[in-house]
């Protein structure tokens, strides 16, 4: 039995309350393909971002606790967030902003 006051007996921790402002289609799970795709990156590349630490918040789909599990999942909302927190002012992008294609 485990001696946690409100964990279930299998010794996993409840999951933490999602703020209820985010709308429910926000909430929605998608594959690492889907957000690659909607991140404009590989899956690889979403894959390597994880193994390092980066990239958006995921969710590690897993059976049973001890067993091993690849399904990862992203949701939309986090994904929302990790853009948000990348997003550069127009005013300190180190990129020339003029139309060099006219000369």
């Amino acid at each position: 039995m485990n001696k946690r006051k409100g964990w279930p007996p299998n010794g996993i921790p409840p999951a933490p309350e999602r703020p209820t402002s985010v709308p429910d289609a926000r909430r929605r799970l998608v594959t690492t393909g889907e957000a690659a795709e909607l991140l404009g990156v590989s899956p690889r590349t979403l894959e390597c971002w994880r193994g390092r630490g980066g990239g958006p918040r995921y969710i590690r789909m897993l059976p049973e606790v001890g067993r091993a599990c690849r399904a990862v999942r992203y949701r939309l909302s986090d994904i929302d967030v990790w853009i948000e927190a990348r997003e550069v002012p127009a005013e300190l992008d180190p990129l020339p902003t003029e139309d060099v294609s006219a000369r």
